[in-house]
Parts: structure tokens; sequence; C-alpha cells
């Protein structure tokens, strides 16, 4: 595309021909000095421009080597001590572009600075900020984070105020800090009385004074600033308004920053299956909020065992505890009847799912990872020794009351035969319950599974399988609600769920919890 340059664009092509610093340049020149260096220099700067002016030409992108990256104070992900950049986001960054080859050059900017820089090209990117749509039209994101940050609206511990909802901040006065971004509810909040700062310090600052009733701010960064003015005691934290991802921001207008931020997402995809991202957020363990996702499941011996005191155990939560501590992150576990799980997933009250076959249907709501953990065969249990050995072809299932989990799937030719007698019931103990007391006749489950709980419960004597085996196979995945924010790391649970894969951790801690069992 054809067009005239910016008058920033020429002046940064202009640097590119004399020594710069920080992309500055400095002319000396001494009082009544008859040099022809400065005036020379100065015409041809002028030249340059009115050529840009008064011709068109190619809007060539900006190229900096080595990248260089803009960061204001804000701890602990990102601050600096002297001249030296510090801080957990620094940390990974760091480590991301020596994996990839190059060394970047930190420069303190303010934040409405760096996304003025951003925007025309006269930085590489910015460390670090929210994706928001604003930024997005001159900003590249890798597909994975740097860090999470959980933004509040804060007031002083001895205010009358309770806020409770965004709705409670009309009139009042209301302190943020200029450029910053708090999610589109908060941005997009119409008629608020704003009051722009430049960081966090002078926020807190006139929140002591008064002179705004309530602020928004990271509520680890904002108690950084405010132990640092000594006033920590006196902020209470109300309204919790957003846990974000900070992402490092490329700008669109350098050259070849599409091939740089495909390179930092691999690079911080390799770190997290390798463990090295784990190994960062701990470090910082003291100041960061882990950021938490819920799991919802049912038992389901031995991939979800009820131990002692009712919590969850067994191969599943083996499995989302080393992914968990792989991504620096935190599962909440939720007991619920399957068909409760399913439902939660769908409308995006849970988050992620284990033990779930795919299909169709709950492919409308549900990102499965590429790859199953782990698979298993249907199979047909009776209460009757001579029965079971009589039932040798599916057709030898009619005539029989069937038990099968509700919202379970198990075989095709099962599962949409409507010929058959099949009772739902709500979990895996009430079938093997109901066949055992002979109130029916047969149950429908997954062998591994199945025969993990006759031999856990003692029914060996009691409860048979058929000599039908149905030769499907049961593949389970772990399933992540599309309406979940933990979405945005479906490529990061591929990657370290092939990598447990391939190192065997599945194989072990299937033959712990089963092997175990049978000793």
């Amino acid at each position: 595309m054809i067009s005239r340059l910016s008058l920033h664009q020429v002046i940064m092509n202009f640097l590119k021909t004399v020594r710069c610093d920080n992309n500055y340049f400095m002319l000396s020149v001494k009082k009544k000095s008859k040099s022809p260096g400065f005036p020379t220099m100065i015409s041809l700067i002028m030249a340059v421009i009115l050529m840009a002016t008064i011709s068109p030409v190619a809007a060539d992108s900006i190229e900096i080597t080595p990248p260089l990256i803009a960061m204001e104070n804000y701890p602990p992900y990102h601050y600096w001590v002297d001249e030296t950049p510090q801080g957990l986001d620094i940390e990974i960054l760091t480590e991301v572009f020596s994996r990839i080859g190059l060394t970047p050059r930190f420069v303190r900017r303010s934040w409405k600075r760096s996304l003025n820089d951003l925007e025309h090209g006269a930085v590489t990117a910015v460390c670090s900020g929210m994706k928001t749509r604003a930024r997005e039209e001159y900003a590249l994101y890798p597909s994975r984070h740097l860090s999470l940050e959980t933004n509040w609206v804060i007031s002083l511990a001895d205010s009358k105020l309770k806020i409770s909802s965004l709705d409670d901040l009309v009139n009042l006065r209301v302190g943020t800090v200029a450029g910053y971004s708090y999610g589109p509810t908060f941005d997009s909040l119409p008629n608020l009385n704003i009051i722009e700062r430049r960081d966090e310090s002078s926020l807190v600052d006139f929140l002591i004074n008064r002179r705004v009733q309530a602020i928004i701010g990271s509520d680890l960064v904002m108690t950084h600033a405010a132990k640092k003015l000594g006033v920590d005691h006196l902020l209470k934290y109300q309204l919790k308004l957003t846990s974000d991802p900070l992402y490092l921001m490329l700008s669109k207008a350098v050259t070849g920053n599409e091939e740089l931020a495909a390179k930092v997402s691999n690079a911080l995809s390799q770190m997290i299956v390798d463990g090295t991202y784990q190994q960062l957020i701990e470090r910082y363990s003291g100041m960061l909020t882990i950021p938490t996702y819920s799991i919802v499941t049912d038992f389901w011996p031995p991939f979800r065992i009820k131990d002692s005191t009712h919590f969850i155990t067994g191969i599943d939560k083996d499995i989302m505890e080393e992914i968990g501590k792989r991504m620096g992150i935190k599962f909440i576990w939720s007991r619920r009847p399957w068909v409760r799980c399913l439902y939660e997933i769908e409308n995006g009250s849970a988050d992620v799912i284990t033990g779930i076959a795919r299909t169709p249907e709950r492919e409308k709501y549900t990102l499965f990872t590429t790859r199953p953990y782990y698979e298993l065969g249907p199979a047909l249990y009776v209460h009757d020794q001579s029965l079971a050995q009589s039932i040798t072809q599916y057709e030898d299932l009619h005539g029989l009351s069937i038990g099968y989990t509700r919202g379970s799937v198990y075989f095709k030719r099962f599962d949409t035969d409507d010929t058959l007698d099949k009772r739902a019931g709500k979990d895996e103990s009430q079938l093997l319950k109901m066949v055992q007391e002979k109130r029916w006749d047969a149950l429908v489950g997954t062998d591994a599974q199945v025969d993990f709980d006759i031999m856990r419960l003692g029914l060996n004597k009691q409860i048979f399988k058929t000599r039908y085996i149905p030769r499907d196979r049961i593949k389970l995945y772990i399933g992540v609600s599309k309406k979940s924010k933990f979405a945005e790391n479906k490529n990061d649970l591929d990657a370290i769920l092939n990598r447990l894969i391939e190192e065997g951790f599945i194989k072990k801690a299937v033959q712990r919890h089963v092997n175990g069992q049978q000793r």
C-alpha cells in the first residue's frame, strides 16, 4: 500500500542513520561555532521531512534491533531497581528471549508514553498489559500470557461506603491510572467521575488525602505501593472487578513482530511444559495470587475415588494436579452428579471436566484435548453367572432390564437403541447395587472402572461380566468449557498432557491406583 509517511515515521527512519541512545539522538554544538555539522544536519532533516510531505512513498514498517521493550514500575510484575529491570514478568521474558536467541533492551517509560510509542513503532513491545479491542488496533498479542492480575475497587478502611456493584461508583470520585484498562465492563461505564493519575503511588496518596473516594487497581500492586507509603493498613478492598491475563504487547508497526509473537508463544509453551514457568511463579508465590479454576466431576473409581473423608483422589486427580503445577495454577474440585457436571460445563459455571467421552453434542459447548489420556472398553454385567455365559452377542440383551448412568455414553449401538429396556441411574454405585439386589438384570459400564469397583467392594461372586464384549473403545478426554477463561490455556493444556503421556506419568498413575488396590 502506498501512502504518505507520518512525520514520526520520517524522523524514526532518519534516526537509523545517526548515533542514538534509547531512540533519541543528541547533538552537541558550541556557542558561536562555525562548524557546518549542526546546520547541515538540521537542513538534512528538514529536506527529508519536506520530501516526505510532498511526495508519496512506501510506508514500510520500522525495524528495531535488538528488541526494545518499554516498561514502567509495576511491582511485583515489573519494576526498576536503579537502572536494572526486575520482577516476575522480567524473569519470564528474560528466559523467553534467551530461548529465542535474542537479548532485549528494557527502557523506562510512563504507561501513557509506552502505549503511544507502541502504536507508532518507537518500541518493539510493552511489558505488560491486558488485551483490549482498542489496543488490538496497533498491538499484537502472543497466544500465551505472561502472568495474571486481579483488579479491585478500593476505599479507605474507615469509609462508610459500601461498594458491592459498579453501580455504587456513580456520583463518586474514582481514581485510575491514565491509560490503564480495568476490563471492558469498567472501561465502558458511562458518567463516572474519573480522576486520572500517573501511577499507583499517586493514586494511593489521593485516596489517603480524601481527594478521591475510591481507586481502582491490582491488589498486589496497590498493596505494594501502600506499604512503601506506610499506609497499607488504611486500605479496604471492596469489590473484585476482574482477574485477567497480562501480555507482552508487540507493536504492529515494527517489522518482524508477527513472527516474534509466534516465537514468544512457543517459548512460553515450552517453559510451561518443562516446568520452568512454574518455578518462576513459585519464586513469587508470596506476592502473587495463584489463579484458580474449577473442575466438576463425579466419583468414578479408579479415576476419581472417594477417600475416607469424601475428598476426591485417583488417576484424574494426579493428572490434573501435575498439570496445575506445570501451568502455575490451581484446580478446585467439586463433586456433582454427572448430568449436573455436563450442565455446568455447558453454561460456563465450571471450567474443566475430566474423564469425558467426545460426542458431537458435547462438542457444541466443550473444547476437548486433542489427545485422549486413556482408553477403555464398554462391558455388560449381570447378577447370575449362567446368564453371563449365555449372553454371547448383542441380540441377547433384548428382554433384560439394563442399568446405565444418566448422561453417559457407551457404544453407539447401545446408546441409540430404543428397543432395549434401559434404566437410568445416577452413578455406577447405584447401578451395582440394583444389579446386586437383582432389581435389574444387568448394567452397562466401562471395563476398567466397573472391574475396579467389583474388586474393591468384594462383589466378585455376585456380579459377573458377560461373554459378549463390544468391540468399541471409549476414549477419555479432558474437557474445557467454551465459556471459561481457561479456554485461553487450551494449547498449553494439550502440550502438557502430551508431555505427561510421553513421560509415562499417566501410566504410572494408573499402576499406582489400580495395582495398588489389587495388592
